[in-house]
């Protein structure tokens, strides 16, 4: 039995080296997009409207997995799933190397958009029920490197934009990279068995449980986790925004380089905010964190915009992205704690509401 155990806890580890893996790979891909749409855009002679179709087209993709996920994921196996979406998400960037049709590489982003919110969603909830009551630890350990991935993104966009490849050769790259990743996963889990998560929705007979919707969007709890998440989606848009808005202010003294750094400090102070939040998961709860961190996060808002002062910004959003940092892996624990059972559900629905916020907010801000 013992035996057992200690061959379960290895098989365990090796997978959430893989789901890890996988996130990662999402991230650094995600995040290659505002640096390579220019390009994009040049290649097909695209006006402003065009390239709005291809984010809409994204969006389309994101929204319909949302709701694949809140109704289907929690019934599918976990495991199969995330290596298949991975796998999709892969073929989807190595179909855009072949620079197709503009319609059809609108559909093509519509597919990336889709199997990439599930590999999203699969990665976090499926470290969640591997680990059990110590998922929190874990799903902060996964989204630190979800930062790490996306800070790391934008600095191999640049890299393919400079030897001459282009944005075909960063996805090109990028797809391969997710693709074999996937095949490798399904090879492993082939010699090494599939391991068996510390939480699971099947019952005594092996039989999936049917998801309790009525009970989940009825609790109030859950409720007031998705109004808050649509208030607090605007935080994750910050670091975004603040370069932009920086060089309309004066693009000589708010020069590309120093938005850059910022936005890298930006990164590196959610990475921070993470690994913190893992390492002292047991002595801060979540929802005490997420109270503090948005106070706090207000206040270095409100005192870099008053102030007004250039050397001031990389400090402060070094700052800002150390205390609200972890916020989207909290309000995550939150909703896996009150549904463990139906993690891709329950996260899911609070992402909706989290797209929903950040709509409005890229709204009011480009208004």
């Amino acid at each position: 039995m013992i035996r057992q155990n200690r061959s379960n806890t290895h098989r365990i580890f090796v997978t959430a080296l893989f789901v890890i893996a996988f996130q990662t790979i999402f991230a650094l891909s995600s995040s290659m997009y505002s640096n390579l749409v220019p390009s994009i855009g040049a290649t097909y002679s695209l006006p402003l409207k065009g390239i709005s179709l291809i984010n809409m087209s994204r969006e389309v993709g994101n929204m319909g997995a949302m709701l694949l996920a809140l109704f289907l994921l929690d019934r599918t196996d976990k495991n199969t799933m995330i290596w298949l979406m991975t796998l999709g998400f892969g073929v989807g960037m190595l179909l855009l190397k072949a620079t197709p049709t503009f319609s059809t590489l609108l559909l093509i982003w519509v597919g990336i958009g889709s199997t990439g919110a599930l590999v999203d969603n699969l990665c976090a909830t499926y470290m969640a029920d591997l680990y059990g009551e110590a998922r929190g630890k874990y799903v902060s350990i996964l989204h630190a490197f979800f930062a790490i991935g996306s800070m790391v993104g934008p600095q191999v966009a640049a890299y393919f934009l400079t030897v001459g490849n282009g944005w075909t050769g960063a996805y090109g790259f990028m797809g391969s990279v997710a693709s074999i990743t996937a095949l490798v996963f399904v090879a492993t889990m082939l010699v090494m068995k599939r391991p068996v998560p510390a939480v699971t929705n099947m019952d005594q007979t092996g039989t999936r449980r049917k998801i309790p919707f009525k009970l989940i969007f009825a609790n109030k709890n859950l409720r007031w986790l998705c109004i808050a998440t649509g208030l607090m989606s605007s935080a994750f848009y910050i670091n975004i925004w603040t370069p932009s808005y920086l060089q309309t202010l004066d693009p000589v003294v708010y020069t590309v380089t120093f938005c850059s750094i910022i936005t890298t400090l930006g990164y590196l102070g959610m990475i921070i905010s993470r690994s913190l939040f893992g390492i002292l998961g047991n002595k801060i709860t979540p929802e005490g964190y997420l109270q503090w961190s948005s106070l706090f996060s207000a206040v270095v808002i409100v005192m870099l915009l008053s102030a007004g002062n250039k050397f001031l910004w990389p400090i402060g959003i070094l700052l800002y992205g150390v205390v609200n940092g972890a916020q989207f892996t909290a309000r995550f624990l939150l909703a896996f704690r009150e549904y463990p059972e139906y993690t891709s559900t329950v996260a899911a629905l609070t992402s909706m509401f989290g797209a929903f916020g950040g709509i409005i907010f890229n709204y009011v801000i480009s208004s």
